[in-house]
């Protein structure tokens, strides 16, 4: 997998110094935004044929900073319960979400199969969705020991 960014003296704690052309420096990561609707399993997909990630964000500063960067519309990120109703989990790693941002009333598992999330337009909210619905989605790129 290609690195999207040079990492600083091989240390991944220490950010990215450059991104890849097309990618975006947020807060000593790289971020790509992609306004090509897909579905979330086909935005996974391209996010990883960029050499990334669904966004996932782990805290409010990024979660927002992200949000500035991306479309006024929906945008997928990379959280999903799939594996068992009601348990959140990060998709790259499978461990549970240590943050969230859910919009009021969220998640509601609407209609029984809202296994994925994404971000509610001009906000930082999230919001549980069918899987098979299309939006935009953010890549987050990932950084390595030896790129």
């Amino acid at each position: 997998m290609k690195s999207v960014c040079e990492d600083s003296g091989g240390d991944p704690c220490n950010g990215c110094v450059s991104c890849a052309s097309g990618w975006t420096k947020i807060l000593g990561r790289c971020f790509y935004l992609s306004t090509t609707s897909l579905n979330h399993a086909d935005a996974v997909s391209d996010c990883q044929a960029r050499g990334g990630k669904l966004f996932e964000p782990r805290n409010e500063d990024i979660n927002a900073a992200v949000a500035a960067l991306a479309p006024s519309g929906y945008y997928w990120l990379g959280i999903t319960d799939i594996v068992t109703e009601g348990v959140w989990l990060y998709e790259s790693d499978g461990q549970p979400i240590t943050y969230s941002n859910w919009f009021k009333a969220e998640p509601n598992n609407h209609g029984g199969d809202e296994g994925c999330v994404h971000v509610q337009p001009a906000s930082t909210n999230w919001n549980d969705i069918e899987c098979y619905n299309v939006y935009a989605h953010v890549c987050e790129g990932l950084i390595y020991d030896n790129p």
